[in-house]
């Protein structure tokens, strides 16, 4: 799952000047003091100040020191006027600043500093929820928290979030792709090629979103829509080991042994490390219905080398692992991996690794049938 942030670190004086400044800017609120006293900083004065900095602002005590400038003014009595604009004046300060946090927690979880990300994102999840309390329309806030959110774990309100992001601003491609990619993640695979379609249609040459759309067709068996994408996919860039890798898996379901075959050979020349072009190479050789495209060691081999590289937790790399040992005739390993498969996968997998599951009680292997076989449209022909 890939998930994309909103327009980070924008230039503030550009983004103020379009989106926060009224046509008149503020009224005193103080009343003037007698010219023998000093005279109070108003209001109005206050707000000038504070969008004076964002001009320069970039680090979090820059956009701290804006942010307690408005929380000030907010305290006093304001013309509805500035009132308006000191609530979007911190909005944009919130935001900005948990735009900063999450940009160091980014830094330190590529350095493997988990714990430290993890309490980054924690407190820019807070300043993207308090600049919604300022400005519930902030739909980069929106958006920034969605990404906060789906980081941790919290889909539902993610998608919910993402959901909101297109409403206020339907043009904002990063929501549509990012509401897909948790589609996907929540097995809902036909509203995630819905939000696919609608991100292309923005973005029309955007890869990422035309594996994915593929991904999802593939899940829902639409064969010739997914070639569609993958090929689409492979001739913006012909050498994308995920694009080779998920033609690869259509062919394999549609009975293009041979050709499927290829794909997998060449997404690991392409990526050698990655896990999903092992685990595709290791389910044809071990379950294909023709013998000459079986070759239960190497499948043995590409199976435990695709769980190396990627398949911590994932029942998909458990159940390959168990088919291609049983296809060397390993059935009690076949069975205990078979089992561990079971336990984590989803409910609605369970009933097709319990039925691998029986063959391997009975020593005997799993093979597939096409979809061609079952005279099922594979959208391509030999």
């Amino acid at each position: 799952m890939s998930i994309r942030t909103s327009c980070l670190f924008l230039a503030a004086a550009v983004l103020l000047c379009t989106d926060l400044v009224p046509a008149s800017f503020g009224q005193t609120e103080a009343e003037p003091e007698p010219a023998t006293k000093a005279k109070k900083v108003t209001a109005r004065q206050v707000l000038e100040a504070a969008f004076a900095k964002t001009a320069a602002a970039q680090t979090v005590d820059d956009f701290s020191e804006i942010i307690e400038q408005c929380e000030r003014v907010l305290g006093v009595k304001l013309s509805a006027e500035n009132s308006a604009y000191a609530h979007e004046l911190a909005a944009w300060g919130y935001n900005r600043r948990g735009e900063t946090y999450a940009s160091q927690a980014a830094a330190l979880a590529e350095k493997g500093e988990e714990r430290k990300a993890n309490e980054l994102d924690e407190v820019a999840l807070t300043d993207f929820e308090a600049a919604l309390t300022h400005d519930p329309k902030k739909w980069k806030a929106v958006q920034n928290r969605g990404v906060s959110l789906a980081l941790s774990g919290r889909t539902d309100e993610a998608v919910a979030d993402f959901t909101r992001v297109i409403e206020l601003n339907p043009k904002y491609d990063n929501a549509w792709f990012n509401r897909a990619e948790l589609h996907s993640k929540q097995g809902k695979f036909a509203e995630a090629a819905d939000d696919y379609d609608q991100f292309l249609q923005l973005k029309p040459e955007d890869v990422a979103a035309l594996l994915g759309r593929g991904n999802a067709w593939l899940r829902l068996q639409k064969f010739r829509s997914a070639l569609n994408d993958f090929n689409s996919a492979l001739q913006l860039e012909p050498e994308n080991a995920q694009a080779l890798v998920g033609r690869g898996d259509v062919r394999t379901d549609i009975g293009l042994w041979e050709e499927a075959a290829e794909d997998y050979r060449q997404a690991i020349k392409q990526s050698p490390k990655l896990g999903r072009a092992y685990r595709g190479a290791a389910w044809l050789m071990a379950t294909c219905p023709e013998e000459r495209f079986r070759n239960a060691e190497l499948a043995v081999a590409s199976a435990r080398q695709a769980l190396a590289l990627d398949g911590n937790g994932d029942y998909a790399y458990l159940d390959t692992l168990a088919a291609a040992m049983a296809s060397a005739g390993e059935f009690d390993d076949a069975k205990e991996t078979q089992e561990k498969a079971i336990q984590i996968a989803p409910d609605a997998k369970a009933n097709e690794l319990r039925a691998r599951l029986t063959l391997y009680k009975s020593s005997q292997p799993y093979r597939t049938t096409s979809r061609t076989a079952r005279g099922e449209d594979s959208g391509e022909q030999r």
